[in-house]
């Protein structure tokens, strides 16, 4: 073996520990990522249980008390599961995909209360977008002063209110402030 075989084996290997640095750097980003992810869903069911206006103490209180629970009784787990599985199930029967749309931008007290219901803005298309109960969002918008009449009329045509798209319930939303509110399905809006 000449040093000139020697210096390629060293090449290589230096190539060889280059890619496992960098595939342990993307294994690393990819673990961030599912960690980060798993912190949003676990805050995503804080605020759905309606525990996210508590102060951090109270919140943390309340956790180290469940794991108390949790130490002290085993088999609270089954209940446990049982509830947030029955409410879930609930929840997924009333409420149905929303898309809703403001004819001017609402102040941020309504945006708030729209972000309450589980509504995301995507700024592309300008709207509100999401799943909720849209029995407590019609009673909310109304209550701030909107308009929600039926029947459903944008660019002149009329639609039904709850149309059928792939097996879910899907409605549009065009709320003003003046004395008609426009409602239609999502297909009429392109």
């Amino acid at each position: 073996m000449t040093i000139q075989d020697i210096d390629e084996e060293k090449i290589k290997f230096i190539q060889k520990k280059n890619r496992l640095i960098a595939e342990e750097t993307k294994l690393k980003l990819k673990e961030r990522k599912m960690r980060t992810r798993y912190l949003i869903e676990i805050g995503g069911l804080i605020v759905k249980a309606k525990l996210d206006t508590l102060p951090v103490n109270t919140l943390y209180g309340a956790f180290l008390s469940l794991q108390k629970q949790l130490n002290d009784n085993s088999d609270i787990t089954d209940t446990w599961t049982e509830l947030g599985k029955a409410q879930f199930n609930q929840d997924a029967k009333t409420s149905i995909a929303v898309i809703l749309k403001f004819f001017e931008k609402p102040d941020s007290n309504i945006r708030q209360i729209i972000r309450k219901v589980g509504l995301r803005f995507n700024k592309f298309r300008d709207e509100w977008y999401g799943k909720c109960d849209t029995k407590s969002l019609k009673e909310t918008v109304m209550a701030l002063g909107y308009k929600w009449t039926s029947p459903p009329m944008l660019l002149g045509e009329s639609t039904s209110l709850n149309k059928e798209r792939d097996g879910q319930n899907m409605e549009y939303i065009v709320l003003s402030t003046e004395s008609e509110t426009r409602v239609t399905d999502s297909s009429d809006s392109h």
